[in-house]
């Protein structure tokens, strides 16, 4: 099989892979909440996505289990 030769085609930009975040995080202002009802998700479930968002845009939260799921601050 050949393959043929393209010049001067531009690269494509590389944009943000992966999948939108289930939860707000983006959206939250210093000092804002969220509370996910345990029906949703585990506690784990939700650290661990909160963790990972954190760590990929430099941002600090802090999560705490509430009486009916768990809550998420921004700081």
């Amino acid at each position: 099989m050949t393959y043929p030769i393209l010049k001067n085609v531009p690269i494509p930009s590389a944009g943000v892979g992966g999948r939108p975040s289930k939860y707000p995080l983006g959206s939250l202002s210093q000092g804002d909440s969220f509370v996910v009802p345990v029906v949703d998700a585990t506690a784990k479930q939700v650290r661990q996505a909160v963790a990972t968002y954190s760590r990929r845009n430099q941002v600090s939260f802090t999560v705490r289990d509430v009486e009916g799921g768990t809550a998420v601050w921004r700081k």
